[in-house]
């Protein structure tokens, strides 16, 4: 492990926001296996922060980084909530496929959570499309060439819905703002 990871990682356990907000983004993109279990669970709670940057940064580092199966659950309740951020809303909802997309038991579940979530014309427009192209990335439908929006518009939803619609089961829908 370099110096620079090594001071990153002393700064995940900082009580200076900064401090933990650089070591999550270090971490987002350092490669190699995954760190100790003592790094792993601070990530993990760091996704319940109420700094929004660093909850947006943990969700990126055990969700997209990572692809943590035990995140999924977590990032579930989270869309839950109707005061979230809006960037930790979207880096949630491409948590969700992306933990899917390694973890394919929950690909019914995530492919439920997003349709949901994309039909949900209660919800912010930037919300629904970016749970469309997550649906549309876990089927293979796109090619994931960035973690940004692509040109997938509420118009492209409306009229994709019965495929979405077709992934909906009762139990995986949510609402959210």
């Amino acid at each position: 492990m370099n110096g620079y990871l090594k001071s990153a990682l002393r700064k995940l356990f900082s009580t200076n926001a900064d401090e933990v907000w650089e070591a999550l983004f270090v971490l987002g993109g350092a490669e190699g296996p995954l760190p100790t279990n003592r790094i792993v669970s601070r990530v993990l709670d760091l996704i319940q922060n109420m700094d929004s940057r660093i909850q947006e940064r943990a969700i990126f580092v055990a969700a997209i980084h990572w692809h943590l199966p035990n995140t999924f659950d977590m990032l579930r309740v989270l869309l839950r909530k109707r005061n979230s951020d809006l960037l930790v809303m979207l880096c949630a909802i491409r948590g969700i496929s992306s933990i899917a997309s390694h973890q394919t038991d929950l690909m019914d579940e995530a492919s439920a959570l997003l349709a949901s979530i994309a039909l949900d014309r209660a919800s912010d427009d930037r919300v629904r499309v970016t749970a469309y192209s997550s649906l549309l990335r876990l089927h293979r439908r796109i090619v994931d060439r960035c973690l940004g929006v692509g040109k997938e518009t509420a118009t492209n939803l409306e009229s994709d819905r019965a495929w979405i619609e077709s992934h909906l089961k009762p139990s995986h829908t949510v609402q959210i703002q």
